[in-house]
């Protein structure tokens, strides 16, 4: 019987090191131009639609409410925080430090279909929750013009 904690594959470590690599150039540590914020890393999004409404799902783990923003800019939702750097207690040391930290922003252009006033977001176990709602389509009324 092994009693080692995980058995080591450098071949699957060398895969997660160049896939963060290739994340990293694609995706974070982008600086934006109009208004020179700088996005260290990116949080996961899913966005889904019904009948009703847009939802969009930003992954934050280990943050809270009060570190998030979000705000409507010229038809633009913007998502934007800040996750502090964990500090180890003395005599800890780090063995793998994935998870990223420091500035983000997200932005998504809203569809024309979208009441903008009637946006909700709640924070519930590190998951951000926006719902879009849509705007009711003005559905054909008939009726009968009276004929003089």
């Amino acid at each position: 019987m092994s009693h080692q904690l995980l058995h080591w594959n450098p071949f699957s470590e060398i895969d997660a090191f160049l896939e963060g690599y290739r994340r990293d150039l694609s995706s974070s540590s982008r600086q934006d131009a109009k208004n020179g914020t700088r996005s260290t890393w990116q949080p996961a999004v899913d966005i889904r639609e019904n009948e009703q409404s847009f939802v969009i799902d930003v992954d934050l783990p280990g943050m809270t409410r009060e570190e998030v923003q979000v705000q409507v800019k010229e038809e633009v939702l913007h998502v934007q925080g800040k996750r502090e750097a964990q500090v180890l207690s003395e005599g800890d040391r780090a063995l793998r430090s994935e998870r990223r930290f420091g500035e983000f922003e997200r932005r998504f252009t809203m569809p024309e279909n979208v009441r903008a006033e009637g946006i909700e977001a709640r924070f519930e176990h590190g998951v951000l929750r926006i719902v879009l709602p849509k705007v009711e389509e003005a559905q054909p009324k008939a009726f009968d013009v009276q004929v003089n």
